[in-house]
């Protein structure tokens, strides 16, 4: 059936034009270019982007299309009501308005999707003809300094014997409303950390999972294998530098992150391309953001690329797990220690961040002597 595809490509027209009329951030970042790459793909331009896009028919098509199967789709939202789902009611289950949530290596955390494409797909095998339900899926991470748009697509095959299965059983189900708050605030607390360079924060306990590389049987290829720590600690959120050093907030074989560690790939090759001098690319294929529009801050990935200073070492922390440090900023100033040798380290502190090269020698006479690119200070 056709159906759940059509209902998508309404839907995205629908925002389309609710952007024209009231533009919004949420628009002009990521549905109106959403929406004119995927006419794009299908043959269709349009000639005027402040202008209404019209399919003719498409929502009479639509309607007939529901009037036909009205009796089939009331069943199906039976049984969805009472918690189960047949293979050809995902299409109702799914659907390009409803927020899903699916299952992720993150020790349990679910992440948000947004529907935007799906449809049934038959094809004839060796048993005879099979059919497969196509999704793909859009959420929202980290790149460098930036935040981006990543998507995948998820197929699930048609299954066999009992008819209905429970939704609870699937790797993706709707969001219920009781959540939405929570995973407002998480997506808040995502764009908070991930704005504005390195930050420091705390995190939970069991919500930090370590990287660790490790060779198996001489390759020279490098495996990932990670373990999440059992207590809390401090952390510095980078995923500049953490992907810079091949560390992403996911490792697994999932299409999710499969397509975040693919996304990140292709914004290296795009910075690569921005600073060579006889190119001058543009971001048009690899959509990037400065921030995430308020609607659409439930869709970012629920964990972040960190370096935990307890375990000295990088991986990913749940973003639920993050929380604020509480500096005592008066801590050095009640340090016991002379007043010039706080200058001093003051001085190293604030003006030692570029290549200063400081040795440090130890006189049994006067103590430790620092030396610095102006010479010596005791």
């Amino acid at each position: 059936m056709i159906l759940p595809r059509l209902r998508a490509l309404q839907y995205t027209i629908n925002k389309y034009n609710e952007g024209v009329r009231h533009s919004t951030p949420a628009f002009e970042q990521y549905w109106k270019p959403r929406t004119l790459n995927w006419l794009s793909g299908v043959g269709f331009q349009v000639k005027d982007a402040k202008e209404n896009i019209v399919i003719d028919s498409l929502e009479e098509l639509v309607n007939d299309v529901e009037e036909v199967y009205a009796a089939e789709i009331g069943d199906v939202k039976e049984k969805i009501a009472a918690g189960l789902i047949t293979f050809e009611g995902l299409g109702e289950l799914y659907g390009p308005d409803v927020p899903i949530e699916g299952r992720t290596t993150l020790g349990g955390t679910n992440a948000v999707f947004m529907v935007t494409d799906a449809y049934y797909e038959e094809h004839r095998s060796l048993v005879g003809m099979e059919k497969s339900f196509h999704m793909t899926l859009d959420f929202i991470a980290t790149v460098g300094n930036h935040f981006t748009v990543v998507t995948f697509t998820e197929v699930l095959s048609g299954w066999m014997g009992v008819q209905a299965r429970a939704v609870g059983d699937l790797t993706y189900v709707p969001v219920k409303s009781s959540q939405m708050d929570f995973l407002r605030a998480r997506g808040e607390k995502y764009v908070e950390y991930s704005s504005g360079g390195a930050q420091f924060l705390a995190y939970g306990s069991h919500t930090f999972f370590l990287h660790s590389t490790s060779r198996t049987g001489g390759s020279s290829l490098m495996g990932f294998r990670q373990s999440v720590l059992p207590s809390g600690g401090r952390v510095m959120i980078d995923a500049g530098r953490g992907a810079e050093l091949g560390h992403y907030a996911s490792q697994g074989v999932d299409e999710a992150t499969q397509a975040m560690i693919n996304r990140a790939g292709q914004y290296r090759r795009w910075v690569n391309t921005r600073v060579s001098a006889t190119s001058n690319a543009s971001s048009d294929a690899l959509p990037l953001w400065s921030t995430v529009p308020s609607e659409l801050r439930i869709f970012t990935w629920p964990a972040l690329v960190g370096f935990s200073f307890s375990a000295k070492a990088w991986g990913h922390v749940l973003v639920s797990g993050l929380t604020s440090i509480d500096f005592q900023h008066d801590a050095f100033d009640r340090l016991v220690l002379a007043e010039d040798r706080k200058q001093l380290i003051r001085a190293l502190v604030r003006f030692g961040s570029g290549k200063l090269n400081i040795e440090v020698l130890t006189k049994p006479s006067i103590g430790p002597v620092w030396l610095g690119p102006t010479g010596g200070c005791s």
